[in-house]
This record gives structure tokens, sequence and C-alpha cells, in this order.
């Protein structure tokens, strides 16, 4: 049976790049003391130089794979999804995708009003 090294490695180095590019755009700006994030992809010197090491051998890994081959490559590749992965509140993603705020989308949905919740004490149940 084949291995997979090779293509594990590329991804190992391509998960240590995603979660310094991840760290530096954490709150979507790019700044000055980002760049001693960048130490980061120091810190991770052999992971990226055995990434690139094999990257001729990764054709022949990949021609004929196992089952349990393909899963531990997708394994890799979820985890590198996971780096970018963040909750998101609902009504961000509503208005993001609908680009109007999200008490408009729902009032022309249901063609009711969208009635704010209270957190006022003195509401009696």
């Amino acid at each position: 049976m084949a291995s997979v090294k090779e293509t594990i490695e590329l991804l190992d180095g391509l998960k240590v790049i995603a979660e310094v590019g991840a760290d530096i755009f954490e709150d979507g700006k790019l700044k000055f003391n980002d760049l001693t994030k960048l130490t980061q992809l120091a810190d991770s010197f052999t992971v990226l130089s055995e990434a690139v090491k094999g990257l001729d051998q990764i054709d022949n890994e990949v021609k004929d794979l196992t089952i349990a081959e393909i899963t531990e490559i997708l394994t890799k590749v979820y985890e590198i999804v996971l780096v970018f992965k963040k909750e998101q509140p609902v009504e961000e993603v509503v208005e993001a995708v609908t680009e109007e705020p999200v008490e408009e989308v729902v009032e022309s949905v249901t063609e009711e009003p969208v009635v704010e919740a209270t957190t006022d004490e003195s509401v009696s149940e």
C-alpha cells in the first residue's frame, strides 16, 4: 500500500500558514503589530520545509487512494477549514447575504412586524 506521507506533510504546512493568516487577520485588519505573528512561521520552519520537499511525489501518491488514505487526507483538509470557521450570529449572516437589516428580511417573509424581546423585569408573566 502506498503512503500519502507527502500529501499529509503538504497539508500540515498549509495548516500552519492558515493558522498564522487567521491569527493575523482575526480582527479583519492588518496592523503593524500583526507582523510579529509572522514569527510563528519561523517557529514552524521544519513543518513548512517538509511540506514542500516532496511536492513532486504527490501525483503518484494520489493516483490509487484507498478509503483509509482518502479519509486521512479529508481529515487534514477539514482541520484547515476549521482554522477559518468562526461562529457568526445569524443576524450577521442574514445581513451579509441580503444586504438588509434582519428585521426587514423577517418582515418581508412573515408580513408581520418584528417585535423586539424585552428584558425588562417589570413585565409580569
